[in-house]
């Protein structure tokens, strides 16, 4: 590669980054709206997107787009899914609550191949002394949770490298993030968040998907960065140097 093609290539990914940045800015500001695709029945979401980087090139439409049917019930939803429907966006799946017409979370399949995981579990609420906790480890969980489904997806379909990541937190304003309880106390001493909505910045996969479980060079750079947001340096959920979101804790 010439210096030339890698300052050309280099330009393209960094406009390429603005536009997933503001794409998922606007889906962020939806969701907080209680404009999303349906309502969240909790005052903060996790939103966790992972996008193929040819979503955003416009592709000729040959064919009706189409999920197969053995394959919609392999789509995971944070929490549990009880309804599922095609939307103008794709394909969405639904943890629905009847009453009063609220969702836990959702998973929305984009036509362009990107994944959207809407989480309303991380939020009790914790109250400790006063203090709204979102739940970290719960948190971490389900972001596994989505990427490992997203990854089986991803393998199933022609989305080639690199593919980005993202995490937004929304509603976290004058909240802080639960760890272990023998840092309650460190914790509440930490400033909260003051903006309703803080986003990773895109990290992106550009070498195998082969990784083992709980995915330290994709996932870890984006938890951390999320713990960063609350006042840490890093997760707290950690087990002989290793990350292990899994693990059991006090």
């Amino acid at each position: 590669m010439t210096e030339q093609e890698g300052s050309d290539e280099a330009s393209a990914e960094s406009q390429l980054l603005e536009i997933i940045g503001r794409w998922r800015a606007r889906r962020a500001r939806l969701i907080e709206r209680g404009s999303g695709p349906v309502s969240i029945s909790s005052e903060v979401t996790v939103l966790f997107h992972v996008i193929p980087a040819l979503a955003f090139v416009r592709r000729p439409i040959t064919e009706s787009w189409q999920i197969p049917e053995q394959k919609k019930g392999q789509i995971y939803v944070p929490h549990t899914a009880t309804r599922q429907q095609y939307n103008f966006d794709g394909f969405i799946r639904i943890a629905w609550l009847d009453n009063p017409g609220t969702a836990f979370g959702y998973t929305q399949i984009f036509r362009s191949g990107i994944i959207e995981y809407a989480n309303s579990n991380c939020y009790s609420p914790v109250n400790v002394d006063g203090v709204k906790m979102i739940l970290g480890q719960t948190t971490e969980q389900e972001l596994v949770r989505c990427y490992e489904n997203a990854l089986v997806r991803l393998s199933e379909t022609s989305e080639t490298l690199p593919i980005y990541l993202g995490c937004s937190l929304i509603g976290i304003a004058g909240k802080q993030i639960h760890s272990t309880f023998r840092q309650l106390y460190f914790q509440n001493a930490l400033i909260p968040p003051r903006q309703s909505i803080v986003s990773s910045p895109e990290f992106s996969i550009r070498a195998d998907l082969e990784e083992d479980p709980p995915y330290p060079r994709t996932l870890l750079p984006l938890v951390n960065h999320m713990w960063q947001a609350f006042g840490y340096d890093r997760t707290s959920f950690m087990t002989n140097g290793e990350w292990n979101p899994f693990g059991s804790y006090r």
